[in-house]
């Protein structure tokens, strides 16, 4: 999917190499501390009660990983100098590929 996501900016202009592929590998990192960070939002004083319990369940919080990675795009965008609908378009298609392989 990440081959799928170059090949479109490469084929805009956008020709993506060396350091700034590290953008693209923290994504996933994103997305697990918004899921994460999510908890504290949504449970409050409830979380501190018993931190590892919550911390340990897997797909409650996906909301708080969209939120993340929406403003992790905009940084994303400004630090390559990319136009945000043109990364979008981009990582729409990427995610369409990842999802279809699986």
């Amino acid at each position: 999917a990440t081959a799928c996501v170059l090949i479109f900016l490469g084929k805009k202009g956008y020709i993506i190499k060396g350091h700034d592929l590290v953008y693209f590998l923290f994504v996933p990192i994103v997305m697990w501390l918004g899921g994460r960070a999510a908890h504290l939002f949504v449970l409050g004083k409830k979380f501190f009660n018993n931190p590892r319990k919550y911390l340990l369940e897997t797909g409650l919080y996906n909301q708080g990983a969209g939120i993340f990675v929406i403003f992790y795009f905009f940084i994303m965008a400004y630090q390559l100098r990319i136009p945000l609908n043109i990364l979008l378009d981009a990582l729409a298609l990427g995610s369409v590929l990842g999802e279809a392989i699986g």
